[in-house]
């Protein structure tokens, strides 16, 4: 391991599956996730993309029911942040 790799993080958080973590080099904390989430969120992007020539009905479905998901971790991350004293890392 080099000097330079940071060792400790502070949780902020834990979300299910996802946590919301701060390095002490870092201005934000992050959202973090479990490898078998990531491969799970992008088996159902590559599931969606494969259905959009014969069904994109179901195809439009898979995204809107992943992006609502996904705004669930953002309005946690978010929430960790407010109750830590961190504004945004972006305009709302």
């Amino acid at each position: 391991m080099s000097s330079n790799q940071e060792t400790t993080a502070e949780i902020l958080k834990v979300i299910g599956n996802h946590s919301v973590v701060k390095l002490p080099s870092r201005q934000f904390p992050s959202i973090t996730l479990k490898g078998d989430t990531f491969h799970v969120l992008i088996s159902t992007i590559r599931y969606a993309i494969d259905r959009f020539d014969t069904d994109a009905e179901e195809a439009i479905s898979t995204l809107e029911s992943l992006s609502e998901e996904l705004k669930s971790v953002l309005s946690e991350y978010e929430q960790a942040l407010v109750q830590h004293g961190f504004e945004l890392p972006y305009r709302k």
